[in-house]
């Protein structure tokens, strides 16, 4: 392998652990949104929804959003080398859940609320008692944040469970020459693929499904395709 191909490979991991830690990110940072919605009605029953709006913007606005980031990118590493992907990306979702247990992530963002309820009531943006009562009912954020992890991991187990089915699907009415249906397979997959952390291994078989795909529809939906052309789309994915 020369210096470019292993220059372009190590950009291109690099790339990928990036787009990874930005879906994660988003995803988890959604997931502590929620939480702190349940958890705030729950934990403070008598107060209106506007009440509690402002009383979750205070906590995020103090210390919880600015450290939310660092945070799941910590926690995120810290998983990585726990189960050994000392360099390199998550290859799997069960990966991904695995370092969030061993990374702490729950931990650490239940700290960070922790720190925003501190930093609110000290900034009089919330009073002691109320800033009390939510101290006393983190378990109930906390556990609602796990949960929202587990269901957000869930949905990516089931998002690729459909792309792999489509890509299945795909191959089927390629081989009876359909593209009808092939094209709507196609389609399937790239709108579920949008909603799905990055994994190598999806996008290199969805990137040859685009090619070939792509490579039928311009050719007058003719299957007849050379060999050069089907290598050259193996390739380019």
């Amino acid at each position: 392998m020369d210096n470019l191909t292993l220059e372009n490979n190590l950009n291109e991991s690099k790339q990928l652990e990036n787009n990874q830690n930005s879906f994660l990110k988003t995803t988890f940072g959604m997931a502590v949104n929620e939480a702190l919605n349940f958890g705030l009605r729950s934990i403070l029953p008598d107060f209106i929804e506007n009440q509690v709006i402002e009383i979750k913007d205070s906590i995020l606005n103090n210390g919880l959003k600015a450290g939310l980031d660092t945070a799941i990118e910590k926690a995120i590493d810290l998983g990585k080398s726990a189960i050994g992907i000392f360099t390199g990306n998550f290859e799997k979702i069960s990966q991904i859940e695995t370092a969030v247990q061993k990374g702490g992530l729950i931990e650490s963002a239940t700290s960070l609320i922790n720190t925003g309820i501190k930093a609110a009531e000290k900034n009089n943006l919330i009073n002691s008692n109320v800033a009390k009562t939510i101290e006393k009912g983190i378990d109930i954020i906390g556990n609602s944040l796990d949960k929202n992890i587990g269901n957000s991991l869930k949905d990516q187990k089931d998002l690729l469970d459909k792309i792999n089915t489509s890509i299945d699907n795909w191959n089927q009415y390629r081989e009876k020459g359909d593209f009808t249906k092939m094209d709507l397979e196609y389609n399937k997959i790239k709108e579920n693929l949008n909603k799905l952390v990055p994994l190598e291994e999806t996008l290199q078989r969805v990137a040859e499904v685009e090619n070939i795909n792509n490579l039928i529809k311009n050719n007058g939906n003719n299957f007849n395709l050379t060999e050069e052309q089907l290598a050259l789309a193996k390739k380019l994915a």
